[in-house]
């Protein structure tokens, strides 16, 4: 069987502050995040399905990545659980407000991420990379 790699991209917008960083992150702030994540799996030589000649579908990798990221974090804010400015932020609606037990930095939503995609992925298809970009210039990577 041939093993081969796919990478798809989708866009989401949000925000986040850095508790204990002492830059302009420190404050409220958001980025357009550019998400590319790569799978391997064997290119499915033989078969009748839709997926034959392929590791899995770009359109299913597509869909998990909108259903477990676009649709979580998109045009909302991220704060870290123990941020004491959350409570403030709370007051203003907590619908689009996003709580994470971590500080919101690139690196460790890129972490987050891997995780939420690689539980919905097909059998015998594996997450090798997530590659988050916060800015044109500032990208996170994270590798299983």
């Amino acid at each position: 069987m041939e093993v081969s790699r796919i990478k798809r991209k989708i866009i989401f917008h949000a925000g986040h502050m850095l508790k204990d960083d002492k830059s302009k992150c420190h404050g409220r702030h958001g980025h357009e995040y550019v998400l590319e994540c790569t799978v391997q799996g064997a290119v499915q030589l033989e078969g009748a399905g839709a997926e034959t000649g392929m590791v899995m579908h770009f359109g299913i990798l597509k869909d998990i990545m909108m259903e477990e990221v676009h649709d979580l974090f998109d045009h909302k804010f991220i704060l870290q659980h123990t941020d004491p400015r959350r409570h403030a932020m709370a007051e203003i609606g907590t619908e689009d407000l996003v709580i994470v037990q971590f500080a919101p930095t690139a690196e460790n939503l890129a972490a987050y991420i891997f995780y939420l995609i690689d539980d919905k992925l097909p059998d015998l298809v594996r997450l090798v990379k997530v590659s988050l970009q916060e800015t044109s210039n500032c990208t996170a990577f994270y590798h299983g």
